[in-house]
């Protein structure tokens, strides 16, 4: 039995570690509200950092991509705030987006751009288009366009709050990012080159950032991410770049692909952003059931079990709430899905995984897997092994 709650869409929505506490935007009388949800005390805290009326979005005031972490102490997420603009006297609102933080267990809200912790690089004007926190929210990683670069480039940065601060992780030689991701011990920081889709990773105790032998498609702000990272960064789950799109898997300590969706005997058109769990044992992701047309293909989320070679349909068998993405939490419990109702009310439900288990992470298992690259010098052991072709 799922739980569902009306939502805006766009992927603004976010689970911790163990499913427990989610937080998802909802739209407000007057402006849009985030609600972050006790799922274990049923107790909503709703936040809403500004109400006067703002000129983009969807609705009068835009929340955007919402980041929880894993030990549920920290909520980070874009806000558009308007301000006055002293170029006509203060007559006009001029929006940008801010990155707000706040801390559930003080339950108190940060402003970071505002409070100057960005100045180095937003001025006073932030853009900050994208959130990824670590899992005990310490580090803080975003994409924004900054005061000095091109009209419209978003550059990535890191954000320690415990340590020296802010620096930006991506350089000339590696364009324009977008779609990041952090490990959940904050120690990798990766992001997607808008251009070609190429994948890279900034390595925090190393202070170096390097390109990865795989590309992906980059997607726009709110469209999903086009891959996603397990709790320590190794594996990397992500969708082909071409053709009928694939959900696959690298790891970046032995440099081989495992396929996933291909193997699976779905009849789908895509298989695409897909998520993972903390150890890996758990992949889900949405695929696209072919209709007589592109324009009618029909969603469906499936969630598979590395260990046991099982797959289990999630969302997408009742025409009734068409599901567009997945995240899973941590421990691979809990399922947060995207969903429309019917007449285009957008919405999110909760789901048990049922195929979680308590057994651990997926060991060796009998997978098809290619060879990308060479193993990376840093990576940490993990479990489970792939195994050659």
């Amino acid at each position: 039995m799922a739980e569902a709650c009306s939502a805006l869409g766009s992927s603004r929505a976010a689970i911790n570690g163990d499913g427990s506490l989610i937080a998802f935007v909802r739209p407000g009388s007057d402006t849009a509200e985030l609600t972050l949800v006790d799922r274990r005390s049923r107790r909503e805290t709703m936040l809403r950092p500004g109400g006067t009326p703002c000129p983009i979005g969807d609705g009068p005031a835009w929340i955007g991509d919402v980041a929880l972490s894993a030990n549920g102490a920290i909520l980070a997420f874009v806000h558009a705030v308007p301000e006055r603009s002293a170029d006509d006297g203060g007559l006009s609102l001029k929006a940008y987006s801010d990155l707000y933080v706040y801390e559930l267990r003080r339950r108190r809200l940060l402003r970071l751009g505002a409070d100057g912790a960005l100045d180095a690089i937003a001025g006073t004007l932030p853009q900050i288009l994208e959130v990824a926190v670590s899992g005990t929210g310490d580090q803080i990683g975003f994409a924004a366009v900054t005061a000095s670069g091109p009209p419209g480039e978003t550059n990535i940065f890191l954000y320690d709050r415990a340590g020296p601060g802010l620096i930006q992780v991506n350089g000339p030689a590696n364009g324009a990012g977008r779609a990041i991701a952090m490990s959940a011990d904050g120690g990798t920081l990766f992001f997607c080159n808008t251009a070609d889709g190429g994948l890279f990773v900034h390595e925090r105790a190393l202070g170096r950032t390097t390109a990865l032998p795989i590309t992906t498609l980059p997607r726009n702000v709110g469209a999903g991410r086009p891959y996603a990272i397990t709790g320590d960064g190794r594996l990397i789950a992500f969708e082909t770049d071409s053709g009928e799109r694939h959900v696959r898997l690298y790891d970046r300590a032995t440099g081989l692909i495992e396929e996933v969706s291909e193997t699976l005997g779905l009849f789908c058109r895509h298989a695409e952003q897909p998520t993972i769990s903390r150890d890996g044992r758990y992949v889900a992701f949405s695929s696209r059931l072919p209709g007589l047309r592109a324009s009618a293909d029909l969603w469906r989320i499936y969630v598979f079990d590395r260990a046991t070679r099982r797959v289990r349909l999630i969302d997408g068998n009742d025409d009734a709430a068409a599901p567009r993405r997945a995240s899973i939490s941590a421990d691979g419990s809990t399922l947060l899905t995207e969903i429309t109702r019917a007449g285009g009310t957008p919405a999110i439900a909760i789901r048990a995984n049922p195929l979680h288990s308590r057994m651990g992470p997926a060991r060796s298992a009998s997978t098809r897997t290619s060879s990308a690259a060479a193993p990376s010098a840093s990576a940490r052991p993990f479990q489970p092994a792939l195994t050659a072709a």
